[in-house]
């Protein structure tokens, strides 16, 4: 019964990337979110407040649009090539059960076999991207996944998600990393 859980869980979270800023065809007018970032006004210090985070900040690129209010605490952009969501971690979440669950369901390589930060670690791999469209899954290509799980004033957050290239995923975990009260 865990295991099912838990690919449900994955299989859950591959799909809100996709829907939200991981994969398949856009379904908004196009074009870049360069000008679509209100409330992403970043500080002297180069922080924006992560929308829906309860007072967290990060640093995201210029094109970086905040995910809707009541959405996933995050950012994407309409080019799914930068992207996060950032949640509480309940419990304890090691990177070893991390890798068990990403090898679950659509996974396909290591990028990294994970680096221990000073306050936690990060995960990089390839995952099939999957169009759900029609009566038979079928895949469409590869997103870059990541995980990143960071301490923030004693609280454990999980900080992921899918994009379309190495690039986007690198600063996507550059952005986790920085996230701070």
């Amino acid at each position: 019964m865990r295991k099912l859980l838990t690919v449900l869980s994955s299989l859950s979270l591959i799909l809100i990337v996709t829907a939200c800023c991981g994969g398949g065809e856009s379904t908004t007018s196009g074009g870049d979110s360069a000008g679509d970032s209100a409330g992403a006004e970043k500080g002297a210090d180069g922080f924006v407040d992560v929308p829906n985070s309860k007072g967290l900040k990060a640093k995201v690129p210029d094109n970086a649009t905040p995910n809707g209010i009541g959405g996933a605490a995050g950012f994407h952009t309409d080019d799914k090539s930068f992207g996060f969501m950032l949640d509480k971690v309940e419990g304890e979440k090691t990177m070893e059960q991390a890798k068990a669950s990403a090898e679950e369901i659509f996974f396909k390589e290591w990028i990294g076999e994970g680096e221990k930060t000073e306050d936690g670690w990060v995960l990089t791999w390839k995952v099939a991207q999957m169009d759900f469209a029609g009566e038979e899954p079928k895949e469409t290509g590869v997103l870059y996944s990541f995980e990143v799980v960071k301490k923030v004033d004693g609280t454990t957050y999980n900080c992921h998600g899918a994009v379309k290239d190495e690039a986007g995923m690198k600063a996507a975990v550059e952005s986790c990393k920085s996230v701070k009260k």
